[in-house]
């Protein structure tokens, strides 16, 4: 038989937590946190980067178009926004879609927008595109899309 030096006490299961393990899980909660918060983006920056991801799905939506219809598009920057518009009629009277036409910058601060090289944005209805960088800068961030030798566009952050 088993007994204890302090009689014949059974030693007792713990149940629970000691305040001992909870304050330590707190405290490494609270550092983690702290840490992780310096790393996320501002608003501000969440909105140019979702204007990038719009500006870029809107490049791909504009160069299939231009390619379906055989009908070059001009990107035109505007006041507070972008669109795109036909160089030429349209043929076979297709009407150009309301998606391409112009939209607003969603970032609160102003837009800088630098395209290398830096001759105007055309959509040309081809397989093999010149290969273009499209900076986008509020004074908080800057992201880049690019489009390489086939058309295909990408979002990077420098």
């Amino acid at each position: 038989m088993l007994t204890s030096a302090l009689g014949n006490k059974q030693p007792r299961l713990q149940h629970g937590f000691s305040l001992l393990e909870v304050i330590i899980v707190l405290f490494i909660i609270g550092i983690s946190t702290s840490v992780g918060i310096r790393y996320l983006p501002a608003t501000e920056q969440n909105s140019l980067s979702h204007d990038a991801k719009r500006l870029t799905q809107r490049l791909q939506a504009a160069q299939r178009y231009a390619i379906q219809h055989r009908q070059p598009l001009r990107w035109q920057l505007q006041e507070g926004g972008y669109g795109f518009e036909p160089l030429t009629a349209a043929p076979f009277n297709a009407r150009f879609p309301s998606s391409l036409a112009h939209t607003a910058w969603q970032s609160t601060a102003a837009v800088n927008v630098r395209t290398q090289p830096t001759s105007p944005l055309l959509i040309h209805p081809a397989w093999l595109y010149e290969p273009l960088l499209i900076t986008l800068d509020n004074g908080v961030d800057s992201l880049i899309i690019r489009r390489d030798l086939h058309g295909v566009f990408e979002l990077i952050t420098p």
